[in-house]
């Protein structure tokens, strides 16, 4: 018996993002396992220094289980985004985006120096906030 699994179209809004490669970039241990759509970089230099940031969109199987444990974080016309951990003074964040089934789900993880500038995280906000599965 296969399953058949077809990954649903999406649109992600990164204008403030540089598109890398996984070699590029440090990918969070676990996205080992999971297939990665897209990984991504940002910057910000300011007069004294610079400070960077990776995202990683992968995805992920999921079940309600799962999803209740979680803090769900989204606003009017944007898409059920709910956090998995966040843990900024580490420099890390991990939200995830489920299909309208709840089965499949984008997991997008953040990475940066520890304790980010509230620009950088407001970044990542934005990136997660612009994905939409599309029809």
């Amino acid at each position: 018996m296969s399953i058949d699994l077809s990954l649903p179209t999406f649109a992600l809004d990164c204008q403030d993002w540089l598109v890398t490669s996984e070699v590029d970039s440090r990918l969070p241990e676990d996205v080992d396992e999971m297939p990665v759509l897209v990984v991504l970089s940002t910057a910000l230099i300011g007069i004294t220094e610079l400070e960077s940031a990776n995202a990683v969109f992968s995805l992920g199987l999921m079940d309600d289980t799962e999803l209740d444990m979680m803090t769900q974080s989204s606003g009017h016309g944007v898409p059920s985004v709910y956090i998995h951990e966040t843990d900024w003074a580490d420099g890390h964040a991990r939200m995830v985006i489920p299909t309208s089934d709840g089965y499949l789900a984008v997991i997008a993880e953040f990475s940066s120096a520890p304790d980010p500038s509230p620009k950088l995280v407001d970044r990542f906000h934005s990136l997660v906030s612009s994905f939409r599965w599309t029809v």
